[in-house]
Formats: structure tokens, C-alpha cells, sequence
């Protein structure tokens, strides 16, 4: 829920910087409202969607203390359990669970540079 602003603000951001004549345009011709949403407004800001998706992502792994205290019983999260390896226990698993978050931070990163290309994405 305290994610919603970072989102906002980028979505706002992306749509201040439409141009409003390609919808106004559609309308002109006669398509319907969702049709202009779906196939005009949407593709010209997918980018920015998708880079706020990652952004609130990403903040949400530094929620650390929400994940302790809404976490329901029977059931950890990553960043708690990850935090219970680095305190009490002396072995290897920590580090393999940074790797492999940083694997797949990487992962992430090619699949976005595909989709969308990380110039796009990253312009704000």
C-alpha cells in the first residue's frame, strides 16, 4: 500500500509527456474509449508501467519490518529467512540465496532489455 505514490508518480509523470491527440484521434474516428485505452494509450506507456513494476519491486524487498510483522504464522518471507540465516546459523545458504537473488536480478534485467530495452525503461 505504501508503494502506490512511487507508482503513481511515474505513471503521472509518463502521462503528462502523452501526447492527448492520439486518443482525440481515435475518438475522430470512431473508436470506443477502452479500444483507444487498450490499443493507443497502454503501448505508449508500457515501458513506464513496466519500470514502475520493477521500481515497486525492488522497494519492497527493503520492507523488512513489514515483512516481520504482516507475515501470516506458518510462513516466512525471503528477506526474514534470509535475515535468520545471517544471524544464527553459520552456513553457506545465505550466501546462496544472495547469489541466486543476484542471479536473478540479472535474469530480470535481460528479460526487461528484450521486452521493453533498458534505454526505454530507464529514460525518467
Amino acid at each position: 500500500m505504501h508503494l502506490i505514490p512511487y507508482a503513481f508518480r511515474m505513471l503521472s509523470a509518463s502521462l503528462h509527456q502523452f501526447d492527448a491527440s492520439c486518443e482525440e484521434a481515435a475518438s475522430n474516428v470512431g473508436v470506443g474509449r477502452f479500444k483507444t485505452l487498450i490499443h493507443i494509450t497502454l503501448p505508449a506507456i508500457h515501458t513506464d508501467i513496466l519500470s514502475s513494476i520493477v521500481l515497486c519491486f525492488i522497494l519492497s524487498w527493503n520492507d523488512f519490518p513489514i515483512s516481520v510483522f504482516l507475515s501470516p504464522h506458518g510462513w516466512t518471507p525471503l528477506p526474514v529467512e534470509l535475515y535468520s540465516y545471517i544471524k544464527f546459523q553459520y552456513d553457506a545458504v545465505a550466501a546462496v540465496l544472495a547469489s541466486s537473488l543476484i542471479l536473478i536480478s540479472l535474469i530480470a534485467m535481460v528479460i526487461i532489455d528484450r521486452v521493453a530495452g533498458l534505454s526505454r525503461v530507464f529514460r525518467h
